[in-house]
């Protein structure tokens, strides 16, 4: 399992854990996705983890070092 894949697993178990029973004011964390872009109306309130396209920095050297970014929606 790379990085990426682990970061986006810890995030994803975290946000599962946004429930009344919990001590938060809503159960968003009932229904967490992972890259979904659309949602119909019946499946709010939720959570969306979107890993966008990695991004490439370039360096002083023009090296490439990419770069994993994840939204919350």
């Amino acid at each position: 399992m790379s990085k990426a894949s682990g970061i986006a697993l810890e995030i994803n178990s975290r946000l599962q854990q946004i429930t009344v029973a919990n001590g938060y004011a809503t159960d968003i964390g009932q229904r967490v996705y992972r890259g979904r872009r659309k949602l119909d109306p019946a499946q709010l309130p939720c959570a969306v983890l979107v890993n966008d396209e990695d991004a490439c920095v370039s360096g002083q050297d023009a090296r490439c070092v990419t770069m994993a970014t994840y939204q919350l929606e």
